[in-house]
């Protein structure tokens, strides 16, 4: 079931990404319309113990190839009037939080800066970082995020999946659908095939509902 489950989310990447993201986080799914960047939603199995969770990350470049991230953290230098300003309107018992937030994640983690990135490795682990710390600690808390059983689309055969990892109970459209889900690929062609295959049945259904 893991696998078949996996083997599933392969085909959301393909098809109903903004109907996710439109249960979930409905800003982040307007983000996703611009034209002038290049998003990919991509859905993972997650969790040490069975069975296991989906979990989501959105990945987003701009036609430059290049994504900024403005923060206070970023602009503001400590020796700058903005700063003397930042701490007056924030307080100084927040703003001093802030400070100590930044000393300790330094000492943790060794790279939080991008003065701190010297090779490849770095910044991979500068960006990774990046993605997981909090938006109001100067990251871009872009991490992995769960999805719950209620946000899949009823109409995905990937609910009924996900159900019966969770309740043990097979419905009758997962009954009947297993055969063809279960079919092992003997190449990458047939691969490719069973992923289209599923896709198209979410389309369809979607089309359906429409």
């Amino acid at each position: 079931m893991t696998k078949l489950g996996a083997f599933e989310l392969l085909g959301w990447q393909y098809c109903i990404t903004h109907d996710i993201l439109k249960r979930v986080c409905p800003l982040e799914a307007e983000l996703l319309k611009d034209p002038t960047l290049t998003c990919r939603v991509r859905f993972r199995l997650a969790g040490s113990d069975f069975p296991p969770f989906v979990v989501f990350k959105i990945f987003c470049k701009s036609r430059d190839q290049n994504t900024h991230y403005i923060t206070g953290k970023s602009v503001i230098t400590a020796t700058s009037e903005a700063a003397v300003d930042a701490c007056k309107l924030m307080g100084y018992r927040t703003y001093y939080n802030q400070i100590l937030q930044d000393e300790l994640q330094h000492k943790k983690y060794g790279i939080t800066e991008e003065l701190d990135v010297a090779t490849i490795r770095d910044h991979v682990q500068y960006s990774n970082l990046m993605d997981e710390v909090p938006a109001y600690y100067g990251g871009r808390h872009n991490c992995w995020r769960r999805l719950s059983l209620h946000d899949f689309p009823r109409s995905m055969i990937v609910y009924d999946i996900m159900d019966y990892a969770q309740s043990g109970k097979l419905s009758s459209r997962l009954r009947m659908e297993l055969p063809f889900l279960l079919l092992r690929p003997q190449n990458e062609e047939t691969c490719l095939l069973l992923v289209k295959s599923n896709t198209l049945m979410c389309c369809d259904t979607q089309f359906e509902k429409l």
